[in-house]
């Protein structure tokens, strides 16, 4: 390749700092007592809930696609150390809310399949 100048970029590291492992209440626009309703409509409303590889999957009906979203602004308010994934897939399959966190929030996440359980879920 005659007449072509590869030119060398140099690019920064970046270096992150990990998130303190602290919720923020306060954080939450509508307020903690709003939020703990929509955590337990979820929560209730599960169909499945299963661990996945640093953290959780919750199925829900594509109907509680508002309320997937509203968990996931809220959780992200008040719990910036969380990671979120929704998944509304084509068809009629139920969405998929992934929560993932770091390794010292696994408890708090696994605890999670079992706070479904005692609530009536799957």
């Amino acid at each position: 390749m005659s007449g072509v100048k590869r030119a060398r970029v140099r690019i920064p590291a970046v270096t992150t700092r990990p998130l303190p492992l602290a919720c923020s209440p306060g954080a939450l626009e509508g307020g903690w007592a709003a939020h703990e309703k929509v955590f337990e409509q979820l929560t209730t409303r599960a169909l499945e809930v299963t661990l996945v590889p640093a953290g959780v999957r919750v199925l829900l009906a594509r109907d509680d696609l508002d309320l997937a979203a509203a968990f996931i602004r809220g959780e992200s308010q008040c719990c910036a150390f969380f990671s979120f994934r929704l998944t509304v897939p084509s068809g009629q399959a139920p969405i998929e809310v992934e929560v993932t966190g770091p390794e010292e929030a696994q408890e708090l996440l696994s605890g999670f399949t079992e706070l479904v359980k005692t609530r009536g879920g799957p």
